[in-house]
């Protein structure tokens, strides 16, 4: 039985799922684009996606993989670069911790209401105004 608590399987087994969870989905995602239940527009076949990253391989990807990955790489750098020492002294001084104290408060607060944004706004449940 393959459901069983803590059981181990064969490796076939677990290849066999592992492959089968890989097609599944593919093949799930082929059936209803190639249906017409859903618009092309929308959920386009995964041939015409794998079609659209080639010709994007052979235009633009290296060089945007490039560009997202250094400012990744130099965000992350940069934030390192302030946030340990100021962390090193908020835990070491109570006088630096006072001060930094408010500022932390303040971020705290604006990245819950950022996440109630991000995920209602951004779903379409709450609109909100445009200006161009």
């Amino acid at each position: 039985m393959i459901f069983k608590l803590r059981h181990p399987i064969s490796k076939h087994t677990y290849m066999a799922l592992s492959i089968l969870g890989f097609v599944m989905p593919l093949l799930l995602w082929h059936l209803i684009s190639s249906s017409g239940v859903v618009s092309p527009l929308f959920l386009p076949s995964p041939t015409r996606v794998f079609r659209s990253f080639e010709v994007w391989w052979h235009t633009t990807l290296l060089r945007d993989i490039y560009v997202s990955v250094k400012q990744v790489v130099l965000g992350f750098s940069y934030a390192a670069l302030l946030a340990v020492p100021v962390g090193l002294y908020i835990g070491t001084f109570k006088v630096v911790e006072a001060v930094f104290q408010p500022i932390n408060d303040f971020f705290d607060i604006c990245r819950h209401r950022r996440l109630f944004l991000w995920c209602f706004c951004g779903s379409g449940l709450v609109t909100l105004p445009r200006y161009q």
